[in-house]
């Protein structure tokens, strides 16, 4: 058996290259990764098979494992997968270039002995470290990235933490907060514990588009409605139209945009993200300019359809007066949580601090009606009928500015619920017992406009000190204003036999005419007629 030290060929004792002590010779490793880290290989297999193919192949595996996790694994495993993959490509880019330069090291050295000159060892470690360059660089921009994968892998969510509960009633599950990971395993729980249940009602700014879309196989399979009280954005879209019955209350906000993949940029160019979210609205029947224009609106903004562009490319399929479950009554399981959610709004904040006592039986009547699982449309109107009482009281007495600011308000929104119903604006401008269902109705703004009114109106009328117009004293002004109208529509206001036969279309336009003539009044008629139609008003104990 010959030694291994025989085996190698001889030195000569004056070359530079001759290991100082034979002991020292390095014996030929088996192992493929050590051979090519010591650059024991060619330098044309370790550049070309070792490091251009074996780069390629790991990065279109990188690639492949990437799109098959971000479609069938929760953002946490993906992102943490994404995470391993990245830190052993880099690993292996490292272990192949240091391997690669070696072998070319080695080339070079082996020319110099044999007194030869070859351009290749000196090309290929050029390539080496303008590749190197390149991929320090391609690193550090992707430092926002990978951090923000590492967030999702430690656990960060997309959105706010969701909530999912079966309605206190029983007619439906209510899904808020975020479409993030385990949303749809919660949905599904939710609909075991109420199985009676046939709508969804969504309250989502969106969140990672794999849930939504697995929300949306839930709805599916369970043949449930959809509906939208408030918002619905981003991946909730996915959820919303995954019904066949889809509705949205008149106020609602339903948002698109051009998805983004984990810490992409804001500039990101359509991916294989954006392409499985175009199958589903696609799938849903939207049409090509409506998703067009979704993929023309950027990640970090959000457009916001109007109610008719909704109707029209078939997001919505039937129009909702609003208020259809009963989440509220599911929200606000105790007097107190109602009382804070009261306080909320500036308006009943204002009546709390000045009128206590109609805030407490305010309380008490819509408490009432929680308790026995009323809908938010019930709900809605009982607030506005208690507070119009209020509201009526102290009207006569306020300034003129909050006056004539209440009149241009109430011909706008009975101008709004004429477009929605004509029985709506009638039921309003008369204040039957429908009004408080038809104010329900009305668009958010003119809400909006109407809340901030009351709460000044709260601030600034004084019941108690400025005297009340009588309708006799307001009749001279009143008629004036009727006598600016067309026969017909004064035929409709002074005569009562046509009070309930006049159909309620012809009713609202002469209602919204004779606001418009008040108004058109010089300025002390005009207080004097607007005052005199509140006269018969009594304020509540306050």
């Amino acid at each position: 058996m010959t030694a291994a030290s025989d085996a190698l060929p001889p030195t000569h004792p004056s070359d530079p290259n001759a290991p100082a002590d034979p002991q020292q010779v390095r014996m030929p490793s088996r192992n493929f990764f050590a051979r090519h880290w010591r650059g024991d290989y060619s330098l044309v297999r370790s550049y070309w098979l070792h490091t251009a193919l074996m780069q390629f192949g790991v990065m279109a595996l990188s690639a492949g494992v990437t799109h098959a996790l971000a479609h069938n694994a929760p953002a946490r495993a993906a992102s943490s997968a994404l995470l391993v993959i990245y830190v052993l490509g880099v690993v292996l880019w490292v272990w192949a270039v240091v391997g690669t330069w070696r072998s070319a090291e080695r080339e070079q050295a082996r020319n110099r002995q044999a007194g030869m000159t070859s351009l290749w060892p000196f090309v290929a470690k050029l390539m080496i470290a303008l590749g190197a360059i390149g991929t320090s660089s391609r690193v550090i921009n992707d430092v926002p990235r990978l951090e923000a994968h590492l967030r999702t892998a430690l656990g960060e969510q997309a959105a706010s933490p969701f909530t999912v509960v079966p309605q206190r009633d029983g007619r439906a599950v209510l899904f808020t907060g975020g479409m993030n990971d385990g949303a749809a395993d919660a949905l599904e729980a939710a609909l075991r514990r109420a199985p009676n249940a046939t709508a969804v009602v969504l309250r989502s700014e969106g969140g990672w588009l794999r849930e939504g879309a697995l929300v949306a196989d839930v709805i599916r399979r369970h043949h449930l409605r959809t509906y939208v009280e408030r918002a619905c954005a981003s991946a909730c879209t996915i959820a919303f139209l995954a019904s066949e019955d889809r509705a949205a209350a008149p106020n609602a906000r339903i948002g698109f945009h051009r998805p983004r993949a984990v810490g992409a940029s804001h500039d990101q160019t359509p991916g294989a993200t954006d392409s499985e979210l175009w199958r589903a609205y696609t799938a849903a029947g939207l049409p090509d300019a409506f998703i067009r224009r979704v993929q023309d609106t950027p990640f970090d903004h959000m457009w916001f359809p109007t109610a008719q562009e909704l109707l029209d490319n078939h997001i919505v399929t039937r129009v909702s007066p609003g208020g259809e479950y009963a989440t509220m009554a599911t929200q606000l399981t105790t007097r107190d949580a109602l009382a804070a959610e009261l306080r909320s709004v500036a308006l009943y904040a204002a009546l709390e601090r000045k009128y206590p006592a109609h805030f407490s039986r305010l309380l008490d009547t819509v408490w009432q009606a929680l308790q026995r699982n009323a809908g938010d449309a019930e709900v809605m109107a009982l607030l506005h009928t208690q507070s119009a009482k209020l509201y009526r009281a102290l009207i006569p007495t306020a300034p003129d500015v909050l006056l004539f600011a209440n009149a241009q308000l109430t011909i706008e929104e009975a101008q709004a619920l004429q477009r929605l119903s004509p029985e709506a604006c009638v039921a309003y401008l008369d204040g039957t017992a429908d009004a408080g269902a038809a104010a329900a109705r009305l668009p958010r703004a003119l809400i909006t406009r109407e809340q901030t009114l009351f709460s000044d109106l709260v601030q600034a009328a004084d019941p108690e000190h400025v005297p009340v117009v009588t309708r006799a004293q307001a009749l001279p002004a009143l008629q004036l204003a009727v006598a600016a109208l067309p026969l017909q529509e004064q035929r409709v206001l002074t005569l009562p036999t046509l009070r309930h036969t006049t159909p309620p279309a012809e009713r609202c336009q002469a209602l919204i005419a004779f606001a418009h003539s008040i108004l058109a009044l010089p300025e002390a008629e005009r207080a004097l007629a607007l005052r005199g139609m509140y006269a018969r008003a009594s304020a509540p104990d306050m």
